[in-house]
């Protein structure tokens, strides 16, 4: 099963950006397009699921792996996302990636009830146990692969070895990068590697920023994801970049990755 989903507008937070190689000529090349209306937005097709777009910012302060969404140590009422309003859709997005559509987390906030829904479903485990570290992936890998500081409107398609995922590139979708970290170890575990040019050229003229290159999102970026072994190939054609290690020598234990795909015009 494939998913095609809409990216997030992140902003995403301090991560040293450094490039093991180069940005494949694209800055000055191609001038942003338009997200909204007819601005060039692949519309999903009928059937598939996909989510609204919108989320600035992926702080995951107020949250605790440690604890069950649904418990206040896990998801606090008082500290962090929940207590910013302007915060709640972070919230939601992070439901979203690790919960199934079927389920949601109710708090009440200041005497109003929020209820986030669930989406995508890489973590369903989390609603009421804690987050281990695979999981801690899963879901930080979601946030990130939906990374876009444009703040364009631009629908996506998700790959990984995970089955609310799987795999299922349709014909004639390009690879744009493969997107992994832990923010909830660290803030600065926002990485990613880029795919082929020709998804780096349609994630560009979409308005899809991160995967461009050093300094974009803050993210730490890494030349190919096929390059010095950076990630495992996955998927029927295994071609689909999968574990995928940080260091400029790809010598780190591998990240849980979801690889992002364009359908260029």
């Amino acid at each position: 099963m494939s998913l095609l989903i809409g990216s997030l507008a992140l902003s995403l937070s301090a991560c040293s950006a450094a490039d093991d190689g180069s940005d494949f000529g694209l800055e000055g090349e191609l001038g942003f397009r338009g997200g909204g209306g007819d601005g060039g937005v692949i519309q999903p097709p009928v059937g598939e699921p996909w989510i609204r777009n919108g989320l600035e910012d992926p702080d995951v302060s107020g949250i605790n792996p440690a604890h069950a969404l649904n418990t206040e140590a896990g998801m606090s009422t008082a500290v962090g996302l929940l207590e910013d309003p302007d915060a709640w859709s972070t919230a939601q997005y992070l439901v979203e990636c690790a919960l199934p559509a079927d389920r949601s987390i109710t708090k009440v906030v200041e005497g109003e009830t929020l209820v986030l829904n669930g989406l995508i479903g890489l973590a369903p485990e989390w609603e009421d146990d804690a987050c281990d570290e695979d999981c801690q992936e899963w879901v930080s890998a979601c946030l990130l692969a939906r990374a876009n500081e444009s703040g364009q409107t631009v629908h996506i398609l998700m790959q990984a070895e995970h089955e609310a995922i799987g795999y299922g590139v349709p014909q004639g979708a390009v690879l744009e990068a493969g997107f992994y970290g832990n923010l909830f170890a660290d803030a600065d575990q926002q990485y990613l590697c880029k795919g082929s040019l020709a998804g780096l050229v349609a994630a560009r003229r979409e308005g899809r920023t991160c995967s461009l290159g050093a300094g974009s999102c803050d993210f730490t970026t890494y030349l190919s994801c096929s390059y010095n072994s950076r990630c495992n190939l996955a998927g029927p054609s295994q071609n689909v970049p999968s574990n995928c290690k940080k260091g400029l020598f790809s010598n780190s234990a591998p990240y849980h990755t979801i690889a992002t795909y364009m359908l260029p015009q």
